[in-house]
């Protein structure tokens, strides 16, 4: 995601509008330092929720003059629709999984 306009985004908005302003926890991934929010939608989707969003944001890296940021994101009802499978504990281990080139 461009640097410049994560301040404009539906990620930035679920975290200033989650009770819980500041990171979870502040972690690495791939030897890369992340801030992870672990918050709770209150109806980004037109008043309906998508319920508990995970959201990691990472470092600002440049690729060919532009930077962007780093950002891992999951909800837990996407659109506001269920899925089978859809489970947090393995999109957390996906994420810790990651590795970076140098």
């Amino acid at each position: 995601m461009k640097a410049d306009i994560f301040d404009q985004t539906a990620l930035k908005y679920q975290i200033d509008a989650s009770a819980r302003r500041a990171p979870d926890a502040s972690v690495e991934i791939g030897g890369r330092p992340f801030k992870k929010y672990d918050l709770t939608d209150y109806g980004s989707y037109g008043g309906e929720s998508a319920g508990r969003v995970i959201v990691y944001v990472g470092p600002e890296i440049m690729v060919g003059g532009v930077a962007y940021l780093i950002v891992f994101h999951w909800e837990e009802r996407p659109l506001t629709e269920s899925l089978s499978g859809n489970d947090p504990a393995l999109f957390e281990s996906m994420v810790q999984s990651l590795t970076f080139l140098p």
